[in-house]
């Protein structure tokens, strides 16, 4: 089976049908592995790859913790496949909380809307409590004008 030590796949791109031919997976078991790859809880995985049943978190953790699955998983994220580990940037924060605002169900919508707000309402106020530096305001300041600059036939204002 796959050892995550093994580097021989190491920065090459991750092939799920080649991995799953090699290792032998079912298509169940495939299905569970691509759904933990994808950050969902083991239970969850296995409802959604068809597992079922009155114990189904015991017969989740028995599917997942195959050897066949196990070496999926390590070869998969060896090669850089599934959820990252890193924290997510403000940017990634963002993208997602709009995306569940769009599309989530309602409930959902609701909560990542509010989310968006209140993210919105404390950059606002941390850019309202930055100093103001001087040399920035007047040389912005300055650059106030028409779009273009001013024509050859304008002249400025004076008062």
């Amino acid at each position: 089976m796959f050892d995550a030590g093994d580097n021989r796949h190491e920065g090459e791109a991750f092939n799920p049908d080649e991995a799953a031919r090699t290792l032998g997976l079912t298509a169940k078991q495939r299905k569970l592995a691509d759904a933990i790859l994808s950050g969902m809880s083991q239970t969850k995985a296995a409802i959604v790859a068809g597992y079922s049943g009155e114990h189904t978190t015991a017969t989740a953790s028995k599917a997942a913790n195959s050897e066949r699955v196990r070496s999926y998983l390590a070869w998969a994220r060896a090669s850089g496949a599934g959820v990252p580990d890193e924290v997510c940037s403000d940017d990634e924060l963002l993208r997602l909380l709009s995306r569940k605002a769009r599309n989530g169900d309602a409930n959902t919508a609701i909560k990542a809307a509010e989310a968006l707000v209140r993210l919105k309402r404390q950059v606002q106020t941390e850019e309202a409590a930055k100093p103001v530096d001087p040399v920035n305001l007047i040389a912005r300041m300055a650059n106030v004008g028409p779009p273009g600059g001013l024509g050859r036939n304008s002249r400025p204002c004076v008062g």
